[in-house]
């Protein structure tokens, strides 16, 4: 319902908005050589706003991205790992997931789903991701790495994910991968 996006929307708004006082406050403290997030705020807002305020979809990649700038006071990351994946194969993913939590914890997950979790409206934000990052590829100086995930398991997602993160980090031989990734 458009209630419950409007709901959705404001707690990311919140949250973009919130997010780089606590981000630079946990850098400050730990020094970090590396910061690895789940999310590109900036990126991840831009696209959702086509999903959220669909009145975006008319706007462009760079006006998107722009207003997501100034929102969350943050620029896109220094590089970019996008697991790209087909909606047909996300939504079976999903499906998987629901029915997997349902079975291990007797409940019904289906309240929980996101409300984007579906064919079609993955169909679009995946549209939107590519134009978001097609424009970046040519405008900015932003590394982008794409794995295709369609037929790869987690644990090749993640062997994958790993050799990037070594490779950027090059013949650092005190970095630690372990004790150095940090989920903010």
């Amino acid at each position: 319902s458009l209630e419950r996006k409007l709901g959705v929307a404001s707690a990311n708004i919140l949250d973009a908005f919130i997010f780089p006082f606590i981000n630079n406050n946990i850098i400050a403290e730990y020094n970090p050589q590396i910061a690895i997030y789940e999310r590109d705020k900036v990126i991840d807002s831009a696209v959702y706003s086509t999903f959220y305020f669909p009145f975006t979809k008319s706007w462009s990649s760079y006006s998107r991205l722009k207003v997501a700038e100034v929102i969350s006071r943050l620029k896109a990351s220094d590089k970019i790992i996008y697991l790209n994946v087909d909606p047909k194969v996300a939504v079976e993913r999903i499906e998987k997931r629901r029915e997997e939590e349902k079975n291990k914890f007797n409940f019904d997950r289906k309240k929980w789903r996101h409300m984007h979790e579906n064919f079609r409206d993955l169909t679009d934000l995946k549209k939107y991701f590519s134009e978001t990052l097609d424009y970046l590829r040519v405008y900015s100086n932003l590394d982008i790495e794409e794995i295709d995930v369609n037929k790869k398991s987690l644990q090749q997602v993640a062997e994958e994910i790993e050799s990037i993160i070594r490779r950027e980090v090059g013949n650092n031989k005190s970095f630690n991968f372990k004790s150095s990734l940090h989920k903010f």
